[in-house]
Formats: C-alpha cells, sequence, structure tokens
C-alpha cells in the first residue's frame, strides 16, 4: 500500500488538489483583471519559466528542430488550446461562481471520448450513452440549481467553460503525441508560450492597460499559473508515467472537493442543495467512465 501510494497515484491526487484549487485563483483573478489577460500573462509567464527550467535540464533540451519536427501538433496545441480554448475558460470563468466551475473542468473524460468516437479512435456503447445522460442531467443541476425560469450571466459563462472544456479535450491526442514524442515539460512550455503570447498580443490590442491594474488581481494570477501551468500539469504528466490513465482520472474527482473549501474561504461560495447533488453527479459518473474506459 505504501509502494502503492508512492507512484502516480499519489502524484495524481496532488495534481487534481492543485489544479482544482488554481481554478478558484482563476476566478478571482478573471473578475479582478481583463480575462483575455489573465489567459495570456498567465500561460506565458509559466511557458518561460518550464522553458528555462527545461534549458537547464539534462534530459530532452527545446531545439528548433524539436519545433520543426512537430509543428503541427504543436500548432493545434497552441492555438486550439492554448490560444483560444484558454482564452474561452477565462471568460467564462469571469461570469460564474468558482465554487461551480471547479466541477465543470471535471467534465473533460466525457468529451475526450466524445472527439474518440468522431475521429474514430473510440467506440461508445448503450453504457456509456447512459452515464452521459446522467452526467448531463448533473450538469444541469449544478448551473441552474434546478430553476429553468431564467437564463442568468452566470448561466451563460458554465457553458462558456463547458465549450472550452469541449476544445481542450479535442487537443487530447495532440498532446499525448507530443509529451510521448519531446517530454511533457516541453510541451507545456512551447504550448503556453506561443498560446500565452496570441492571448497577450489580444489583450493589449483590444484592452486598456488600466484592466490588468489591480494587485489583488495579480496575485491571484500568479497562484493560479503557479498552481496550474506550473505544478499541477507537470505532476499530471508525471503520473501517467506510473499509473494507469483511469486510475488517475477517477482521483481527479477528489479535487473540487478542497475547491470547494477554497472557495468558500476567499469568497464565501457555497453549493445549494440542488447544486450540491449535481456536483455530487458530475463526479460519480466521471469515476464511472474512466474505470469503463
Amino acid at each position: 500500500m505504501k509502494k502503492f501510494w508512492k507512484g502516480g497515484v499519489l502524484l495524481s491526487v496532488v495534481s487534481s488538489l492543485f489544479s482544482s484549487v488554481s481554478v478558484v485563483f482563476a476566478v478571482g483573478a478573471a473578475k479582478t483583471l481583463n480575462p483575455i489577460g489573465v489567459a495570456g500573462f498567465a500561460a506565458l509567464i509559466a511557458g518561460l519559466i518550464l522553458f528555462a527550467a527545461a534549458s537547464v535540464s539534462n534530459k530532452k533540451k527545446i531545439s528548433w528542430d524539436m519545433i520543426r519536427n512537430n509543428k503541427r501538433d504543436l500548432a493545434e496545441q497552441s492555438i486550439i488550446r492554448g490560444f483560444i480554448a484558454h482564452g474561452l475558460l477565462l471568460v467564462g470563468y469571469s461570469m460564474t461562481q468558482a465554487v461551480k466551475a471547479v466541477f465543470f473542468t471535471k467534465i473533460e473524460p466525457f468529451f475526450v471520448l466524445l472527439w474518440g468516437q468522431l475521429l474514430g479512435k473510440e467506440k461508445l456503447n448503450a453504457k456509456h450513452i447512459f452515464i452521459i445522460i446522467i452526467h448531463l442531467t448533473g450538469v444541469f443541476l449544478l448551473s441552474t440549481g434546478g430553476a429553468i425560469t431564467a437564463f442568468t450571466t452566470a448561466q451563460l459563462g458554465d457553458g462558456i467553460i463547458i465549450f472550452a472544456v469541449f476544445l481542450f479535450a479535442y487537443t487530447y491526442y495532440s498532446g499525448a503525441r507530443l509529451a510521448k514524442k519531446i517530454g511533457a515539460r516541453a510541451t507545456v512550455a512551447l504550448s503556453n508560450i506561443m498560446g500565452g503570447s496570441m492571448n497577450t498580443v489580444l489583450a493589449l490590442l483590444f484592452f486598456p492597460l488600466s484592466t490588468m491594474a489591480s494587485p489583488e488581481g495579480w496575485a491571484y494570477l500568479l497562484a493560479y499559473l503557479m498552481f496550474f501551468h506550473v505544478i499541477a500539469l507537470t505532476l499530471w504528466y508525471a503520473a501517467l508515467k506510473t499509473a494507469k490513465g483511469w486510475v488517475v482520472s477517477a482521483v481527479r474527482a477528489l479535487g473540487p472537493l478542497t475547491g470547494m473549501v477554497v472557495a468558500f474561504a476567499l469568497f464565501g461560495e457555497t453549493l445549494t442543495q440542488i447544486q450540491a447533488i449535481g456536483g455530487a453527479v458530475i463526479l460519480l459518473t466521471s469515476i464511472a467512465i474512466a474505470k469503463e474506459r
């Protein structure tokens, strides 16, 4: 048992905790600063940190040949994931509650399965479809609290987050190829630098600098980039080297529990009973689909 927890399972648990807590800081940054600027600067700074770490490593160092030989996958990771999806994610964060956002980011396994079906890499069966229907019921309850009389800004933000996660899931396969070819740290560093640069330029061109002037917002931004881009992603890829994928995915369900505590501590946010049921359904069905795959 002790050896078990020293391996990928422990890494994946710690990764999930950092990832979920980072969502709370990201929401704080997106609500205080310009969300596109947050997406840009967070990814760019984290990418530069990891690039520097990769440059002094004795393992795979980043080179122009590495970029040229993997330009198609890097372009997909940088444009779709690092630029478009990440920007949309932060916009969605700026419109909803942190306590809900930590749950919505856990629906990615279902979208990975859906993209696998569309791309001919996976097959859906009746059991998968049933789990997905139950899962979507949980998403509805978490977002609306069971009330369907009005469509709010927060629900629009929920929808944007879900669409962003849908795009993230599309990049799963190119990300896996890159991690195997050039290493996890180089993959995150390069895609963050390129995608983050795009969002940074977009923010500087279309938004006043005053939208990035809050010291409190920068504190949230720096916590977000360290917790997620630097720590959580690195531990996540490391976990996949020593533990089965479904195990790593299943234990990610532990993360939102910590995220809920931090969201309450920082912003006083809580879920209603109906929303809590929806969140529980999301976590349980996520575990079920991870075990299936």
